[in-house]
């Protein structure tokens, strides 16, 4: 009885077999966690695109009230998201435009260790070099010191783009400034 058990220690036929489904099981785990992982990653990428897109759709209302800015923000979020339930966080002062998303992603590989759902978040701000008209009332009168924090931010948010744009959108504001008599009016 006891060689048979030695014989059986020392053989190696068909070990291979025990190996790979040993070896198989974390290489699985592996590959399945990576491909959460990527769900993770285009998620992101998708919610930070749609923050993008409603930033600049706000934006684009600068002049309007700020609840409906608010609203338009998160239109252009939701619908980028399609049937993605998204929470959306804006916020709106004088000169920026802030937006915070959240949505919960289900990830199917991770669940089996315990992580079945993660949160997804993005985020984007929008600072202008002008006030943004908050509640549809127009900005007063710029004092001196105002007008020139104003063209401190314009040199500011303005500062990457090329040169003939930079003195396009100057002559625009000049002239806004201008037309509204010191004022300011942010034209569409």
């Amino acid at each position: 009885m006891l060689s048979i058990l030695s014989r059986f220690w020392r053989n190696e036929r068909g070990n291979f077999a025990i190996i790979f489904s040993l070896s198989a099981i974390p290489v699985l785990g592996i590959a399945g966690i990576a491909l959460d992982y990527s769900r993770i990653s285009a998620a992101e990428d998708r919610l930070q695109a749609a923050v993008d897109a409603g930033l600049l759709a706000a934006a684009t209302e600068a002049g309007s009230r700020t609840s409906d800015m608010q609203l338009l923000a998160a239109g252009f979020i939701e619908a980028n998201m399609g049937d993605v339930p998204v929470e959306v966080n804006t916020t709106i002062d004088s000169h920026k435009i802030r937006i915070v998303a959240k949505h919960e992603l289900v990830l199917p590989v991770l669940a089996a260790i315990g992580k079945p759902v993660t949160e997804i978040a993005a985020e984007g701000e929008l600072v202008s070099a002008a006030p943004l008209k908050s509640n549809g009332v127009a900005i007063p009168r710029l004092s001196p010191d105002q007008r020139r924090t104003l063209w401190q931010r314009f040199d500011r948010v303005t500062k990457g783009l090329p040169h003939h744009e930079r003195i396009r959108l100057r002559h625009k504001l000049e002239a806004s400034l201008k037309a509204s008599g010191g004022g300011f009016y942010l034209s569409k």
